[in-house]
C-alpha cells in the first residue's frame, strides 16, 4: 500500500516484516497447543500441524512480500526510483532472526553452548511439529545430521519465500487473479 506517495523506510518495511513473525509465533502458539493437547502419537494430527504451521508463516511471509513488491511497483509508476537490490534486502531481514536460530542450534549441536534446543523450540515453534518427526527428546543431541539439515530447510524456507514473491509480483505476476478469477 502506498501512503502519501513515499517510499517506505528499509527500517519501516523490516519492523513490519519482523511483526509478520511475531504473529505467525502466536498463531502457529495455539495451533501446537491445540494439536499437542489432542496429540497421542497421532500421525495424522503431526501431519496436519506440519501443515498448518508451515502455512501460517509461509502465508504471512508471503503476504509481507507481497505488500511490499506492490508498495514499491506503484511507486515505481509514479516515477520514484526502484532498488534493485530490494528482494535481497528483504530476504535478509526476514531471515536474520531465523538463521540467528538456527546458528545457535549448530553450535549448541557442536558442543559450544549449552543445549539450546528448548529455547529454540520456543523462540521457533512454527518448527515445533517438524521437530516432534526429527526427534522425540529435548536434547540436542538426540538430533540426527538429517534432522539439522530439515531444520535448516526450513529456516531456509523464510528468506526464500519473500525473496521469490517479491520477484514474481515485480514481473507483472497477480496472485490476486489466480485466486479470485475463474479460468
Amino acid at each position: 500500500m502506498v501512503r502519501n506517495n513515499r517510499p517506505e523506510t528499509l527500517l519501516g518495511r523490516s519492523l513490519r516484516g519482523i511483526g509478520y513473525l511475531f504473529i505467525s509465533q502466536i498463531f502457529t502458539l495455539f495451533i501446537n497447543l491445540s494439536i499437542t493437547a489432542m496429540l497421542s502419537n497421532s500421525l495424522l494430527l503431526l501431519i496436519i500441524a506440519c501443515i498448518c504451521t508451515l502455512g501460517i508463516t509461509l502465508g504471512l511471509v508471503f503476504n509481507w512480500s507481497y505488500n511490499c513488491a506492490k508498495t514499491d511497483e506503484a511507486l515505481n509508476r509514479q516515477g520514484k526510483p526502484f532498488d534493485p537490490l530490494m528482494p535481497l534486502k528483504m530476504s535478509i531481514i526476514i531471515g536474520i532472526i531465523p538463521l540467528v536460530l538456527y546458528a545457535l542450534l549448530i553450535i549448541s549441536k557442536a558442543g559450544v553452548i549449552p543445549n539450546f534446543l528448548p529455547l529454540y523450540t520456543i523462540l521457533a515453534n512454527w518448527q515445533l511439529p517438524f521437530r516432534a518427526i526429527f526427534t522425540t527428546s529435548i536434547d540436542i543431541a538426540e538430533i540426527s545430521v538429517l534432522g539439522m539439515v530439515g531444520f535448516g530447510f526450513l529456516t531456509l524456507l523464510i528468506p526464500a519465500t519473500s525473496f521469490v514473491t517479491y520477484i514474481i509480483i515485480k514481473r507483472g505476476v497477480d496472485f490476486s487473479k489466480f485466486i479470485y478469477e475463474k479460468k
